[in-house]
């Protein structure tokens, strides 16, 4: 979350100013580096920028639209993703468990037999006024192709896909990091996320290079990442 990073600022006037290729792969994680080029450097903004982004891709860069800005944080390191690789083993299994659950009991308030195309047999509660509402602790809203389940007293947070085959445990990157932020059982978490989006996406995709979560396809061509046990 952006908010928690610490902040460190510096005016550069000159290129000179800039930090090297070293220094930048130096930084710390948890702080976000903001640097404001001046007017005399300011039009080579874009195009540094853009350099940054290719040679640290393991870096949340933003390259300001309306303010002579470009901003620096670590994302999420190989080792620590190394490091906590069951823990999210662990959530993701504990996401698929409550996702199914969930949308089970869902249907089976409202009479509905869980069956392919998915999106198709709560089609009709999701264009009608019960496309929002409480089920026991949880409340549930239908939005896009995803239902959102919200504990009333916790708070926690998981989004059931609805396109997924019969599957309900497939990873979202923002989605997956949320329902482990919202947690209660997971608190206090032991690594730092700072970008649920971009680390999330880090995350994903190195547990695929570790072989604990896989890319599949179905047969109507949605990929999604999975726990490595789905077939």
């Amino acid at each position: 979350m952006n908010d928690k990073l610490k902040k460190v600022t510096k005016v550069c006037n000159t290129l000179e100013d800039l930090p090297s290729l070293s220094t930048i792969e130096s930084f710390e994680r948890g702080t976000e580096y903001i640097f404001i080029f001046g007017d005399l450097i300011e039009k080579e903004r874009e195009a540094i920028g853009m350099k940054w982004r290719e040679e640290f891709p393991n870096f949340s860069i933003g390259i300001h639209i309306n303010e002579p800005k470009i901003r620096f944080s670590k994302l999420i390191t190989d080792k620590e993703i190394e490091d906590n690789q069951e823990f999210f083993v662990k959530a993701a299994k504990d996401y698929e468990e409550l996702s199914t659950k969930l949308i089970h009991r869902l249907a089976e308030k409202f009479d509905l037999k869980i069956e392919e195309p998915i999106i198709k047999v709560f089609g009709r509660l999701k264009l009608s006024d019960n496309r929002a509402g409480v089920m026991d602790e949880w409340r549930y809203v239908f939005h896009g192709i995803d239902c959102r389940f919200t504990h009333t007293k916790t708070g926690q947070c998981i989004e059931t896909p609805l396109t997924f085959a019969s599957y309900f445990g497939k990873l979202d990157p923002y989605f997956f990091i949320h329902f482990i932020e919202t947690t209660p059982k997971y608190q206090p978490i032991k690594l730092e996320i700072h970008h649920d989006y971009l680390d999330g996406k880090r995350i994903l995709e190195k547990m695929v290079e570790l072989d604990k979560f896989e890319t599949i396809e179905l047969e109507n061509g949605n990929k999604g990442i999975v726990l490595k046990s789905v077939k």
